[in-house]
């Protein structure tokens, strides 16, 4: 259980396991594998150097190590250096903390892996009796599935059902950061607006599916052309909308 399991917490704060009896040792290791098992978080420990001195069983497994490979390494080397929103990298916020000396909660951070594990981290520094800072405890807990949830439902608040374009929300969007782009760098975008003819009649004559299918080719279509020169989206209906932010001279245009 290493240091992190022989430490009990008591009403007045941590106290070191050989003041308090066995049993309550016994009962606050079993406890901390219980929830462990459970799935629901993980516990940590570092020294004063930020080194890991005890890290769950589960955290070693997810990142394809054992936890004697882990321990005494820097916890930040478990860490990516992408964040959730592109601020600032979360492994040097989290070595500001542990060098600091400052408790933090609900840090996010990214585990250094090839597949996608993203932890919500939570730690305070940690004293003995005279004062003297000897390394930080904490928790942690998986985000994995809840921010893998949240980018599919973002994805789907701007894709079109239908085709897989933008939608006319991410349409006006793509519409609005080109034109502050042209204002900005002081050049032209351009909008094209299509619409197909008798589309109607294929629905009517044909049905539904049929007007389906040809809109999906359709998509296929203006995207190949397109390519990465703009964004391509369906309005609604029949109705395509293509934003292209730095297009605009009609030699370039005609070539679509």
């Amino acid at each position: 259980m290493g240091s992190f399991g022989r430490l009990l917490r008591t009403g007045r704060g941590e106290v070191p396991a050989q003041v308090e009896s066995r049993p309550q040792s016994s009962r606050a290791e079993h406890l901390i594998e219980e929830f462990e098992a459970s799935g629901k978080g993980w516990f940590w420990e570092t020294t004063r150097d930020g080194t890991l001195s005890y890290i769950s069983e589960s955290v070693a497994q997810a990142v394809g190590r054992t936890t004697e490979d882990l321990l005494d390494r820097p916890f930040t080397d478990l860490i990516s250096a992408e964040t959730e929103d592109g601020a600032a990298t979360s492994e040097r916020t989290l070595g500001f903390y542990l060098s600091s000396h400052v408790a933090f909660q609900d840090l996010i951070v990214r585990a250094k892996t090839k597949s996608e594990i993203w932890w919500s981290i939570t730690g305070r520094p940690v004293h003995n009796e005279l004062g003297h800072f000897f390394g930080f405890r904490g928790f942690a807990s998986d985000l994995t599935k809840m921010r893998q949830s949240e980018v599919e439902l973002d994805r789907l608040a701007r894709q079109d059902a239908l085709t897989g374009l933008a939608n006319r929300q991410a349409l006006r969007r793509a519409l609005d950061d080109a034109l502050v782009g042209a204002v900005r760098k002081k050049h032209r975008c351009s909008v094209f607006l299509l619409d197909l003819d008798r589309f109607k009649a294929v629905n009517d004559t044909l049905g539904h599916p049929a007007g389906d299918t040809l809109l999906r080719l359709v998509a296929l279509r203006l995207t190949e052309v397109v390519g990465k020169k703009g964004q391509v989206g369906r309005l609604g209906g029949d109705e395509f909308q293509i934003v292209l932010p730095s297009l605009s001279s009609k030699p370039e245009l005609s070539e679509l």
